[in-house]
């Protein structure tokens, strides 16, 4: 059986880490709160450049490696 590839975004973790809630991350980034809801719940089945920039961005966060990783799954 083959393995599939996941992409999994770190942005609950990265909200935690300095202290925001959706809504303020939804301010700092322009991204509507719905949709900073379901990335960081896993839920998005379509992701859109422009946003991972603009929560990148809002985050301070250079290397998108510490907000997106590929795991494998079973």
């Amino acid at each position: 059986m083959a393995q599939t590839i996941r992409l999994v975004i770190h942005l609950k973790q990265h909200m935690k880490e300095r202290n925001l809630t959706q809504t303020q991350l939804a301010e700092m980034s322009g991204v509507r709160q719905a949709a900073i809801s379901q990335l960081s719940r896993g839920h998005s089945e379509k992701l859109h450049v422009p946003t991972l920039e603009k929560l990148a961005y809002a985050l301070d966060i250079t290397d998108i490696t510490k907000l997106v990783t590929l795991e494998e799954k079973d």
